[in-house]
């Protein structure tokens, strides 16, 4: 049986491949007013939920009143969702409509 011989050949590939970090995006927490979430609801979400302390949480609860809504905190998008969704549970467990949104930032 005759043998075939093989004939290798060289090839070079160059390959540079270039990653351009993206940082993670970032939403807003958003808390709405409403008529029935009482206000002392809204300063112990915000301490529980974003570790603001007693006196910062009320002065954000008392934006939220004036101007119908209030920034919660800034997070990347992942964690504003939890946040978001925490604050939510914690409202419709005790029969409150209180509304949280999240706004993206750009």
């Amino acid at each position: 049986m005759p043998t075939i011989p093989h004939t290798h050949t060289k090839t070079s590939v160059g390959v540079r491949t270039r990653y351009q970090y993206q940082p993670p995006a970032k939403c807003r927490v958003l808390y709405w007013n409403d008529d029935v979430t009482p206000f002392e609801f809204v300063i112990n979400s915000l301490v529980e939920i974003f570790s603001y302390t007693p006196e910062d949480a009320t002065q954000k609860a008392i934006e939220v009143d004036r101007r119908g809504q209030a920034g919660g905190g800034v997070s990347t998008k992942s964690i504003a969702e939890a946040k978001q969704t925490e604050a939510i549970r914690q409202a419709r467990e005790q029969g409150f409509p209180l509304q949280v949104t999240l706004e993206p930032i750009a």
